[in-house]
This record gives C-alpha cells, structure tokens and sequence, in this order.
C-alpha cells in the first residue's frame, strides 16, 4: 500500500467540538498509521495558539488559520496575513452590518463587542461544531475586544450574524478577495462563518504539503465536518466527512465514516489498513 499523507480536521472530527483531547481510539489509530509509515497533518481553521495542546501528538505538519500558516518540522513553509488596508475595509463593513466578528492572530483573538454574548446565547440553544468551539473559548478564557487589539498580523476572521441579511452587502464587496464560508445556520437564523483570503484555503496547505514531500496528491487523505473543510476534501484523493458533519459537505465527500464521538475516526483508519 503507498504511504498516504491524512489531513485531519480537528472540532467535529478528531475531537468533540471545542475540546482538546482525542478519543483513545484515534490516539490509537494515528499511532498505528505512522507506525506503518503514513504521514499525519494537523489542519485547522484555528490559529497555532489555540491548536498548542494538540501538539504533543506526533503531527509530520500543522496546517493553522485555515491555510493562512504551515509549519513542519519546525520550519515555516507558508505565512500569508491579511493585509492592513483590507482588514480595516473588511472590519468597517462589518460593523456597519451589525455583524459580530474576531480577528485570529497567530497567538490569540480580538473580538468584536457584542461577539461573545450572541455566542454564549447560540450555545445555550444548540448550535454546530465551529459555533460551539467559540463559545467553549469564551467561557474557558479571558476574551479580548478589538478595542485592544495591537495591530499584529491576523491570518483570519470569523463572523457571527443574527440574522443572513447583514451578510448580504459586506459579502458581495468582499467576495473578490475573501471566501465566504458559511458554517451553518442555527434555528433561530443566527449565521456563522469565516472569511478566508481567496489565495489560500485548507486545500492549497494539501496540494503544498504533498509537493514538500514529493508524494501524489492520490495518495492523500483528508477528514472533516464543517463546510471549511470543503476545500480540503476536494482537493485531496480521498475527501472523508464524518457521519455528524455538514450534509453538504457530506454530499461532495468521497466517503462519509462513522460519527466522530462513535470512534468514525478510527473505524475509517482500520477499515483502510492505514491502521
């Protein structure tokens, strides 16, 4: 069996939404496959600060900020920041839209003022994996306005809107240099997401790796939830959704395994002897 580069996704897929530890089964499961000589990259729409506890696992490569960041081995291989005219832009149109946001550093988040508390009540009611990791964030740790914010490089921005017809103008003047990416909408209309600059995604972090290493795309894997995965999926051979992912994501994956919290991550490693 070729050596396959596997791409995992963290909140909803290698481990519970907003938590940091995986489930023995996948600990098990990515021991097993390095052993066997499979390569393992963290990729994460969160940036390096928060992905730190999921370090000590024996990642070949971490994929930070959606793409924004790639390091391996300790070499940085990729860093692309928004740059401070389009993030002033991009801010001013948010707030104008009542849109809450948070700008993502390398090292820690700003968030916009009312960003917390309209997480802190989507999480009260139910809401999706990316929704859920934010509010877990803001109850564990001190949250930092924008009012603070120092001006250091920001590789990503995640907005939360009460309702789709904020996004509606700020979308459509920023669609030239942004992805979009809707992650979902709760029951009560309120609608979460990221931008992500247009020259990078998840999915160019699997096309870069495998060059780095010389291995075909074919021979790559990825595993995911969320529709910010969605370019990871299609960019690699072997596109895999969990079984609680997005239904969108779902119907573009090559292959949907097992829920992540019924050991889909592991049951997916064995049953295609990476494991």
């Amino acid at each position: 069996m070729p050596h396959k580069v596997i791409f995992l996704d963290v909140d909803g897929t290698l481990t519970e939404p907003g938590a940091m530890q995986p489930p023995p089964s996948a600990c098990r499961a990515m021991e097993a496959a390095r052993a066997n000589g499979h390569r393992l990259v963290l990729c994460s729409g969160r940036s390096e600060e928060l992905l730190t506890p999921l370090l000590v696992y024996p990642f070949d490569a971490v994929v930070s900020s959606a793409g924004a960041r790639i390091t391996c081995g300790g070499e940085l291989l990729y860093d692309r920041s928004i740059s401070p005219p389009l993030l002033e832009r991009t801010t001013g149109l948010l707030a104008r839209s009542g849109v809450e946001y948070t700008l993502e550093c390398r090292d820690t988040s700003y968030s916009s003022p009312g960003f917390t508390d309209l997480l802190l009540r989507c999480a009260a009611r139910g809401s999706n994996s990316e929704l859920a990791r934010w509010a877990r964030h803001a109850r564990e740790d001190p949250v930092l306005t924008v009012a603070s914010y120092p001006g250091t490089p920001v590789y990503k921005i995640t907005f939360a809107s009460p309702d789709a017809r904020r996004l509606e103008s700020p979308f459509r003047l920023l669609e030239p240099d942004f992805y979009c990416c809707v992650m979902g909408t709760d029951q009560f209309g309120v609608v979460n997401g990221e931008l992500i600059q247009r020259s990078f995604s998840k999915g160019t972090a699997v096309r870069t790796l495998c060059r780095y290493w010389g291995i075909p795309i074919a021979d790559s894997v990825a595993f995911g939830d969320s529709m910010n995965d969605a370019a990871m999926l299609d960019a690699a051979g072997l596109g895999i959704c969990m079984g609680n992912g997005d239904p969108q994501l779902k119907a573009m994956a090559d292959e949907v395994c097992l829920p992540q919290d019924q050991d889909g991550l592991a049951a997916a490693f064995h049953s295609h002897g990476w494991a």
